[in-house]
């Protein structure tokens, strides 16, 4: 229901009629591109702590002071977003990989090579339209789509 919490205890937002984000695949695609677009702004060497002024303020995020710079987690958040937009979800012990990208691929089309699952190397590639397709899987490991 419009409004609830949702599982992170922040209220659910549906579009609006401007088109505002739904959902939480909306919510974390626009995440994503943000932080992309602050990494940018720091040459891809994220600090702990950045500020979080208006884009039309300033036109760059503006570094705190006493951050480290890179900082390992932060630098981390990359590897995060790359793990939602291909949505590849390995459960060797189960035998079974689970692909779920984000919908309509809000990140643009990518391609990621050499993951490591059961020590095989695996491929994903999310085309434009959000399809995503594997390519290495180990013998034993079935590909569910979600």
């Amino acid at each position: 229901m419009p409004g609830e919490p949702d599982v992170a205890g922040a209220p659910s937002r549906e579009t609006d009629a401007a088109g505002a984000p739904s959902g939480p695949a909306d919510l974390a695609a626009g995440l994503a591109r943000g932080l992309l677009a602050a990494a940018e702004a720091f040459d891809y060497r994220l600090p702990e702590l950045h500020a979080g002024d208006s884009r039309e303020l300033l036109g760059r995020p503006v570094p705190y002071p006493a951050a480290c710079r890179p900082q390992a987690w932060s630098a981390a958040a990359a590897v995060a977003i790359l793990h939602a937009a291909t949505g590849l979800y390995p459960d060797v012990p189960e035998g079974k990989a689970v692909l779920r990208p984000l919908p309509s691929a809000p990140l643009g089309a990518l391609s990621v090579r050499g993951l490591r699952v059961a020590g095989s190397s695996v491929d994903v590639t999310v085309d434009a339209s959000g399809t995503a397709h594997v390519t290495g899987l180990p013998e034993g490991i079935t590909l569910v789509t979600e």
